[in-house]
């Protein structure tokens, strides 16, 4: 009887253990506020055009920019899902402290492009809008801000209102 509840006790501890990281991931990888929206701008958009007075040309540059940069992060994307399963992989077989350092730098090496990708992408439309615009668009960035853009773990966006980490 004893042996059988070490045994429920090792495989519950385990089966928590290995859903963890997998429940954190999960988290971590919900799409950024304003993406999972379609191929427009998420629900904030009418606003925001409204108070940029944003022209035509303006708003189909920044939506073909907006789905361009969402199809280059999806294999950056992917590659840290790769990265990190094979860590807890390497964790699981008892890997050497060296092997698992290894895959912990090639995972911080993978969201550093996407990080570099991100900033890009904001400076690159932010190009798009005049000065005046840019004036307004900073002004409203920090207001969502303070107005409760969802912060996740270590400072990711989470589901909330207004254009994405696009723009």
């Amino acid at each position: 009887m004893l042996r059988r509840n070490t045994v429920v006790i090792t495989v519950l501890t385990l089966a928590l253990l290995l859903t963890s990281p997998v429940f954190a991931q999960r988290m971590l990888d919900r799409a950024p506020c304003g993406q999972g929206h379609g191929p427009g701008f998420g629900p904030g958009m009418p606003e925001m055009i409204e108070k940029l007075n944003l022209s035509d040309q303006q708003q189909e540059q920044l939506q073909d920019m907006r789905l361009a940069n969402q199809k280059e992060m999806i294999p950056l994307r992917a590659d840290i899902k790769l990265l990190r399963l094979e860590l807890q992989e390497l964790i699981s077989n008892d890997a050497s402290r060296s092997e698992i350092d290894n895959k912990i730098d090639q995972i911080s090496e993978a969201r550093k492009a996407i990080q570099k990708k991100r900033v890009g992408h904001r400076l690159d439309m932010r190009q798009v809008l005049t000065p005046e615009q840019r004036k307004q668009w900073d002004k409203m960035k920090h207001h969502r801000g303070m107005k409760g853009e969802h912060h996740g773990a270590r400072g990711h966006h989470g589901q909330g209102k207004g254009m994405g980490r696009g723009i």
